[in-house]
C-alpha cells in the first residue's frame, strides 16, 4: 500500500508540508528507510526528515516539505529501503492514482538566482606593485544578481593561485548597494598591502552560490568543475565569458622563500599534567607560537582540532577561530584558541592536537599534527549526563560508568516501566560499552510501553534516576513470552536482540498491563479497542475513552490576526434552551528570556493573511519581528482544518487528527539571540466564556501523561488546552516546557461565566528554525465545575480534578486542535434537527412536482 496525505499540493503562495503512508512485505519499526524528490537538477534528499513506523496503521509515515512556487506538473519520486530503489514509475504501475503527486501552481518559477552583470571595480585589471610601495590598493568585482522569488543569500569566494585560503564574502539583501527592481547590486572587494605581495599572482572567483528563498541553488565551484559535471545551475550562465581575474604583479621579489612556517612551542592551560575530561566545565585553552624567517601571513588564520576515538569511531572537535595575541615581530606570531568537548573526550586513550593553516608571506603552509594530550576521568564518581534512543536502542553518555575493559561488563540497570520493575538487568550484549558512553537494545518487554525509568548501578557508584521515551514497537515476539523470560534468552524477532535474564529479578516478571480508560473499556463493542498504546477508537467515536462524539463547527477565518474564535450552542438536558460556549485562541507575543528576566519583548501586531490551499481550508498568517542588531525573524501560524479523519505526524509522534477538527502549526526562523544561554517564551491566551446564569468556573493547570494541560470549566463544559513537551527544533525533537503566566502585564482572570489564561511556550537556543504545535478542545463532562475544590461559584464549591478524570476528558492529540464534544444527547438533538430539514425539503419537492405537473 503506498499513498499520499494530498495528491494535489498547492504551492502558488507558500511551501507545503505532506505526508507519504506505506507498507511492504517485513516492514518493520528497525528498517530505514528515507524518501527522493526529484524537482531540482540535484534531487532533494530527505533522508534527514523524520520516519515513523505506525503501529496503529501498519504503515511507514514520512514527512517531506515540497518548496513554494514549482512548476505544474507531476512530481518524480524515489522510495528508498535500505539500499533498493523503488521509483515512482513502479509504485504508480501498482497504485494507480494514489502513487501520484500532483503540483499546482499559478505562477511556476524554478529558476534560481542568476548574476546579471559583473565588472571589475579597478580599471585596468592587472595592478603593479614595486619595492617601494607603500599603499593598499583595492581589488574585486561589482556584481548584479536579478531574483524574481527573493534573493536570501549570496556566497562568493576569491582565491589565486598561491592564495588558496583566499577571501570570503556572504551577502544578505539588506548588504546590497543599490536595489532596482529584481536586482539587487553587490561590491565584492578587498585591500591587498604591498608587504604581502612577494610573488606575482592572480586572484579569481573561484566559488559562488546564490540562493533564493524557496530554496532553489545557483553554484559554480571551480575545482569540482574541472573534475565533475556540474549538478547546479551556473550563476555565470548569462555570460558566454565572464571577467573573473585580477592579476597581482609583484616586481622585485625577494629571495626565493620554500620553507613553511614552523612551530616554535605550544602550552594547554591544565591543572596537572593530564587532561580531566569527567569534570563540569570541560574547556582546553591552549596558546602556541609559530615562526618564519620572512614572515608570518596574518590575513589567513590557523584552524585547530582535537581527535580521539570514542568505542571505535573517531571523534573530530573543532575549536574556536584562533585569535592573534602577540605580534611584536612579523617572524613570529602568537595565536590562542579554547575547545571545548564532550563528556569523557579521549578518555581512556590520548587526544591528538592538530593545526593547520597557518602561512608564511611566500604562501607556503605550515601545519603540525602529532602532538599528543593525555587524558583521565578517574578522579570523578560516576554520573548519568544525557541520553538518547535511536532504531530500539538507549544511549547512555556520562562518566565512570563502568571500568573498561572488564569481561563482567560490571555493572547493572534497574528499570522500572508501567507497573512492573526489572532490577538487576544485565544485557549479554553491548552496542557500546566505555566509561563515557553505553548502548545496549531496549528490552522487548519494555518495547510497547515507550518509556521507562532507568537507574545505573556499577561499582563506581549509583547513577541517578531517568526517564527515557521512545516510540514504542510490539516485538514479533508475544508479549507475554518476553515478560516471563527466565533463563533462556529471547531471539526470535528480528526486531530484537538477544537478552539475559535479570539477575536481581523474580523468576517470574509480572505482565505488563495496558489499562485503558472507561466503563466499559474504550466504550465498549464498536466503540473502541483497547491497545498497547491506548484506546483506538472507531470513527465517528472519538476521546481518550472512545465516549465522545463531535458535531460539525462552522470555519469562518480571521483574515486579520491568528485568532480562532468559536462560538457554538449547546442544547440543554430538557433539549430546548441552548447555552453559548465560546472560547478564543490569540498569539500575543515573543520574549527573549535570561533565566526570567525579559530581555526584549516583540509584540505581534500586523498579519499578512493568504488562504493557502484549494483542497482544504488551511490559512497562513505571517509576520516579523526584528532585533537590536538589525536582524529579522519571520514567524508563520498555519492553521488547517480537517473535515475527515487523518493522521499526521509531529516531533516523531503519531497524531491522530478527527473530523471537524484543526491545527496550528507555529514556526519561527533563525533568531538573533543576545546570548546562548537564553530562551524565548512564546506568550498565548487563551479565554472561555459562557452565558449560563447560574454559572461556576474552575482552572487547573497540571501535568498529565508526560504533558501539560490547562483545564478551564464552566459548569459542565470544559475548554482544555494540552501543551506538548516536545518541539521541532533545528529540525530535531527536543524537549521544551510550558507554564502558566500571571503577573502585572498578563493577569489571568476568572468569573463564575468565564476564565482567561495566559501561558508561555519555552524555547530553548536555536540557530536556524524552530516549530511548536499545542491543541485546544471543548468537551462535555460528567462533573460539574461546582464540584471541584477552588472553584468560582455564584453559589458554592467544592473537591479538585483527578487524575483519572483528567484522563476522562483529554482528547488525543498531539496538535493545536480545538474539537467540540457533546454527549449522546446532542447526537439526537441534531438528529431531530436534520430529520426536521429532510421533512422541509420533501415539501419542497412535493411543492414543485405539482407545479411540473400543472
Amino acid at each position: 500500500m503506498v499513498y499520499f496525505e494530498n495528491n494535489y499540493i498547492d504551492l502558488t503562495f507558500s511551501a507545503q508540508t505532506n505526508y507519504l503512508y506505506f507498507n511492504f512485505t517485513t516492514a518493520g519499526p528497525d528498517t530505514t528507510i528515507y524518501f527522493v524528490c526529484h524537482i531540482y537538477p540535484e534531487p532533494v534528499n530527505y533522508r534527514d526528515y523524520p520516519f515513523y513506523y505506525n503501529e496503529i496503521l501498519q504503515l511507514y509515515v514520512i514527512q517531506f516539505t515540497l518548496p513554494m512556487k514549482l512548476l505544474e506538473q507531476e512530481l518524480d519520486y524515489s522510495i528508498w529501503i535500505s539500499s533498493y530503489e523503488i521509483t515512482s514509475e513502479a509504485i504508480q504501475a501498482k497504485f494507480t492514482t494514489n502513487g501520484t503527486l500532483h503540483v499546482l501552481s499559478e505562477s511556476g518559477d524554478q529558476f534560481p538566482p542568476l548574476i546579471k552583470s559583473i565588472s571589475a571595480i579597478q580599471t585596468p585589471v592587472s595592478i603593479t606593485y614595486s619595492a617601494t610601495d607603500t599603499t593598499p590598493q583595492s581589488l574585486g568585482w561589482i556584481v548584479k544578481i536579478d531574483e524574481t522569488t527573493g534573493l536570501e543569500s549570496a556566497n562568493f569566494t576569491v582565491t589565486s593561485d598561491l592564495d588558496i585560503v583566499g577571501y570570503n564574502f556572504t551577502f544578505l539583501p539588506q548588504d546590497a548597494i543599490s536595489v532596482d527592481g529584481i536586482t539587487l547590486t553587490f561590491s565584492i572587494s578587498f585591500n591587498m598591502a604591498p608587504i604581502n605581495c612577494t610573488k606575482s599572482h592572480v586572484y579569481k572567483i573561484s566559488f559562488a552560490s546564490l540562493r533564493d528563498i524557496t530554496g532553489r541553488v545557483s553554484q559554480f565551484n571551480a575545482i569540482n568543475y574541472q573534475l565533475d559535471p556540474p549538478t547546479f545551475l551556473n550563476p555565470f550562465y548569462n555570460f558566454a565569458s565572464a571577467e573573473t581575474s585580477v592579476t597581482l604583479t609583484c616586481l622585485d621579489t625577494p629571495t626565493l622563500d620554500v620553507t613553511p612556517p614552523k612551530l616554535k612551542s605550544i602550552m594547554y592551560y591544565t591543572p596537572s599534567e593530564y587532561l580531566n575530561t569527567a569534570t563540569q566545565f570541560r574547556s582546553l585553552a591552549v596558546t602556541f607560537i609559530f615562526e618564519d624567517t620572512f614572515g608570518i601571513l596574518y590575513k589567513n588564520l590557523p584552524v585547530m582540532f582535537l581527535q580521539s576515538f570514542v568505542a571505535d569511531e573517531l571523534q573530530v572537535i573543532a575549536c574556536e577561530t584562533p585569535t592573534i595575541l602577540s605580534t611584536s615581530v612579523l617572524t613570529r606570531v602568537t595565536y590562542t584558541t579554547n575547545c571545548k568537548y564532550p563528556y569523557g573526550f579521549g578518555y581512556p586513550n590520548h587526544i591528538l592536537i592538530s593545526i593547520s593553516g597557518v602561512f608564511d608571506t611566500s604562501y607556503n603552509l605550515g601545519y603540525i599534527n602529532n602532538n599528543y594530550l593525555d587524558t583521565n576521568a578517574t578522579d570523578a564518581a560516576l554520573s548519568l549526563e544525557t541520553f538518547s534512543t535511536n532504531q530500539g536502542y538507549v544511549f547512555l553518555y556520562g562518566y565512570n560508568m563502568v571500568i573498561p575493559n572488564d569481561p563482567l561488563f560490571n555493572c547493572t540497570f534497574d528499570l522500572e516501566f508501567g507497573e512492573s520493575k526489572l532490577f538487576g538487568y544485565a544485557p549479554t550484549k553491548f552496542l557500546i560499552f566505555e566509561p563515557v558512553s553505553i548502548a545496549f537494545k531496549i528490552p522487548d518487554v519494555i518495547a510497547p510501553v515507550g518509556q521507562f525509568y532507568l537507574i545505573i548501578q556499577s561499582p563506581r557508584g549509583k547513577s541517578r534516576r531517568v526517564l527515557i521515551e521512545f516510540q514504542p514497537w510490539v516485538p514479533e515476539s508475544s508479549l507475554s513470552q518476553s515478560s516471563s523470560s527466565s533463563s533462556e534468552p529471547s531471539s526470535s524477532s528480528d526486531h530484537s536482540s538477544s537478552l539475559a535474564p535479570p539477575t536481581k529479578a523474580p523468576e517470574t516478571l509480572p505482565p505488563v498491563v495496558n489499562k485503558c480508560p472507561g466503563a466499559p473499556v474504550c466504550g465498549g463493542d464498536g466503540k473502541g479497542k483497547c491497545e498497547s498504546i491506548g484506546c483506538v477508537c472507531v470513527p465517528p467515536y472519538i476521546g481518550f475513552d472512545c465516549s465522545s462524539l463531535v458535531i460539525p463547527i462552522v470555519v469562518n477565518p480571521n483574515t486579520t490576526t491568528p485568532n480562532t474564535n468559536i462560538s457554538i450552542d449547546i442544547p440543554t438536558s430538557q433539549g430546548s434552551k441552548e447555552v453559548t460556549l465560546s472560547s478564543l485562541v490569540q498569539i500575543i507575543s515573543l520574549r527573549e528570556m535570561s533565566n526570567d528576566d525579559i530581555v526584549y519583548q516583540h509584540l505581534f501586531k500586523e498579519w499578512v493573511y493568504t488562504n493557502i490551499s484549494k483542497q482544504q481550508p488551511q490559512y497562513l498568517y505571517q509576520t516579523n519581528i526584528t532585533t537590536n542588531d538589525g536582524k529579522t525573524t519571520a514567524i508563520n501560524v498555519t492553521v488547517t482544518y480537517y473535515e475527515q479523519q487523518q493522521f499526521i505526524i509531529f516531533a516523531q509522534q503519531n497524531i491522530t487528527m478527527n473530523p471537524n477538527s484543526f491545527k496550528y502549526q507555529v514556526s519561527l526562523s533563525q533568531y538573533s539571540f543576545q546570548s546562548h544561554s537564553n530562551y524565548l517564551q512564546l506568550i498565548m491566551s487563551t479565554q472561555f466564556q459562557s452565558d449560563e446564569q447560574d454559572a461556576c468556573s474552575y482552572k487547573d493547570f497540571t501535568d498529565f501523561n508526560q504533558d501539560e494541560y490547562l483545564i478551564m470549566q464552566i459548569n459542565n463544559h470544559i475548554f482544555n488546552a494540552r501543551f506538548i513537551k516536545r518541539a521541532l527544533v533545528d529540525n530535531r525533537p527536543t524537549l521544551i516546557t510550558n507554564q502558566l503566566i500571571n503577573n502585572d502585564k498578563y493577569v489571568s482572570a476568572d468569573t463564575p461565566k468565564s476564565s482567561t489564561s495566559f501561558i508561555g511556550i519555552n524555547i530553548p537556543y536555536y540557530t536556524r528554525d524552530v516549530i511548536i504545535d499545542p491543541d485546544f478542545s471543548i468537551l462535555l463532562s460528567t462533573d460539574s465545575a461546582k464540584d471541584k475544590k477552588g472553584s468560582t461559584c455564584m453559589q458554592g464549591n467544592s473537591s479538585k480534578l483527578s487524575g483519572a478524570k483528567i484522563a476522562g476528558i483529554v482528547v488525543g492529540s498531539v496538535v493545536f486542535v480545538t474539537a467540540v464534544v457533546v454527549s449522546v444527547t446532542y447526537h439526537f438533538y441534531l438528529k431531530k434537527k436534520r430529520a426536521d430539514q429532510l421533512k422541509r425539503m420533501n415539501n419542497k419537492l412535493e411543492r414543485m412536482n405539482r407545479n411540473n405537473s400543472n
